[in-house]
């Protein structure tokens, strides 16, 4: 028995109405023709507008929701703030540059300044989420693999506690760089990074970008 208003609409929708909901093309024009063309002619689920000035954004997101018979999905790329969606939007940094703090609090940051700006314009959709992060261990598996090695054949060198838990969640042997405080779980406990080299010979740091391992030479800086 239908029991919500989104199984009615469903139910009630043609088969071209679904495929239609299927699409979330580039938005390439404010010209009501055009956006009539797209959003009732196909009937099309979203759609993604790039970066531009705020009140164009906003106002052609009022209208091509007024011209939908189902609320649209309006999405941005806004991983590095609100300038994703608005030439005028915060640029708070770089997914990269924010994790380099080390600081969760700096993440959620990010999120609500890109949320809260986004919305002001009406994006319901960011495309920003980037969730295999740690305490996700994926990247420590994958380092692994490309090693043709067990997580428990593997030491993993961390300087952040999020990083200590996905190596442990991993079944990693842990090393924390920094205060033995912050880093309760780990298997070691160095005071700083040229102790490694008491623990271990050779040595693979992990490019997380090109899931890829590099060999790192020993350079006088750690010595």
């Amino acid at each position: 028995m239908l029991n919500t208003l989104e199984e009615e609409t469903f139910e009630d929708m043609s088969l071209e109405e679904k495929c239609g909901q299927v699409f979330c093309p580039m938005g390439f024009s404010s010209e009501d023709e055009v956006l009539r063309g797209i959003v009732s002619g196909i009937g099309v689920g979203g759609m993604m507008y790039r970066s531009g000035r705020a009140k164009e954004i906003q106002d052609t997101h009022r209208k091509i929701q007024s011209m939908a018979k189902i609320p649209l999905l309006l999405a941005a790329n806004t991983e590095s703030g609100g300038d994703g969606l608005a030439v005028e939007g915060t640029s708070f940094g770089k997914p990269m540059a924010v994790a380099a703090t080390a600081d969760p609090e700096n993440g959620y940051r990010m999120g609500y300044v890109a949320c809260r700006e986004g919305a002001a314009l009406g994006l319901n959709w960011s495309f920003a989420p980037i969730l295999d992060i740690k305490p996700d261990p994926e990247v420590f598996l994958k380092a692994a693999q490309f090693l043709a090695e067990e997580p428990k054949d593997c030491l993993v060198i961390e300087d952040a506690e999020a990083g200590i838990d996905a190596a442990v969640s991993g079944g990693f042997y842990s090393a924390g760089i920094g205060s033995a405080e912050s880093y309760g779980k780990a298997t070691y406990h160095l005071e700083s990074f040229k102790d490694i080299l008491k623990l271990s010979g050779p040595i693979m740091i992990t490019d997380d970008m090109q899931e890829n391992g590099l060999n790192m030479h020993i350079n006088k800086i750690f010595l």
